[in-house]
């Protein structure tokens, strides 16, 4: 599917990033090889919820999207939350926390790329191959 523009760098991400989460859900990475993912991740999940921001911007509270926004939101903190836990743990389950990371990772990135996207593509972007706003 095509993107638009603005969101072609996302998906990208998500491409990526759904190769980590496939090697998580397999269990190939350990504690230590999650610390430049999570900065890496850190990153893209400050630059979506600050385009996010801007082109939801003047729209109601009550509106549909604002819904999908607070669960995407959710959702980065979840994510952040565990790959910290994991850094910062020496337990015999970590081997089970990352990959339950890489199964929320991976269902995130689904409702992002299935739900959220054409969301935001709809109301808030003319079409995918302009760079125009509409309300």
């Amino acid at each position: 599917m095509r993107r638009h523009a603005q969101l072609q760098p996302l998906s990208r991400t998500h491409h990526q990033t759904l190769g980590l989460a496939r090697q998580l859900k397999q269990g190939k990475w350990g504690p230590a090889d999650l610390r430049a993912k999570k900065l890496e991740l850190s990153h893209h999940f400050s630059d979506e919820e600050s385009l996010f921001s801007s082109l939801v911007c003047g729209l109601a509270d009550t509106h549909p999207i604002m819904a999908q926004l607070s669960r995407m939101i959710f959702e980065h903190i979840v994510i952040m939350a565990m790959f910290l836990r994991l850094e910062h743990s020496n337990s015999m389950q970590d081997q089970e926390q990352i990959i339950a990371l890489g199964a929320l990772l991976a269902e995130h990135i689904k409702f992002e790329e299935h739900e959220l996207f054409p969301s935001l593509e709809q109301c808030c972007l003319i079409n995918s191959t302009t760079d125009g706003l509409m309300r």
